[in-house]
């Protein structure tokens, strides 16, 4: 079993176990947990026999703090939620620095005003339910209403839909950077009719899903078996 660990404040583990053998047909999983005292809070997957063959892995990353919510309009729980996986955003910014999709497949300026952003229609939340043009204004116009942080990056923004899979946005300004808007963890896309009061109620992207939480104590998530991008 191979670990990697950076102290710091607190300890996240991602845990990630599966066959290497192509021929058996089972696709890996993973789980993570966060502990906020710096102990291993999760308990290992499968025997010693898959450890000895390298099968099991656990990457343990160091934080700051653990989430206090399950909810991304919440003070900073959107930002985790990325960091651990969870979550994505329509736009993402990459390691040299440039914007690129993540759930939007293409950014378009039309015109000095409007941006045309084209949804990929594979996308999907954790529940199924299609990651669409409703479905992303909805996330975002709930952000801008409840998340104070998220506002600076929308304020001067208007959603409307062009079609199911097109997001029309308007701004105030000429020439405004609208995807780079869109990449910041606060416009995380959430399915706004889920409540995310609790882990069976919360409906996000990743290709991590929440299965256990403690408010600023503990997270553990696994493998989203049904994660819309390929791996």
């Amino acid at each position: 079993m191979r670990r990697t660990v950076f102290f710091l404040l607190l300890i996240v583990m991602i845990t990630v176990t599966g066959c290497n053998s192509a021929n058996n047909g089972t696709s890996p999983s993973s789980q993570a947990a966060t502990d906020s005292n710096g102990s291993n809070a999760a308990s290992e997957t499968s025997g010693t026999a898959d450890a000895d063959n390298g099968n099991d892995q656990e990457l343990i990353i160091a934080g700051q703090e653990i989430a206090a919510s399950l909810d991304p309009v919440k003070p900073l729980t959107s930002s985790y939620l990325r960091l651990v996986g969870a979550g994505e955003a329509l736009f993402k910014v990459n390691a040299e620095g440039e914007v690129e999709p993540e759930l939007a497949e293409s950014a378009t300026e039309a015109d000095p005003t409007t941006w045309e952003i084209r949804l990929r229609p594979e996308a999907r939340f954790w529940s199924g339910k299609a990651i669409d043009a409703d479905a992303v204004i909805a996330s975002l116009e709930r952000s801008r209403a409840l998340d104070l942080q998220a506002q600076p990056f929308l304020e001067e923004l208007t959603f409307s839909k062009k079609d199911d899979y097109t997001v029309r946005v308007t701004t105030k300004r000429e020439h405004m950077p609208v995807p780079l808007n869109l990449s910041y963890y606060q416009t995380l896309i959430h399915n706004a009719e889920a409540k995310h009061d609790a882990v069976d109620t919360m409906d996000l992207s990743g290709m991590y899903k929440v299965v256990e939480f403690v408010p600023k104590q503990k997270m553990v998530l696994e493998a989203n078996a049904n994660y819309w991008k390929e791996q």
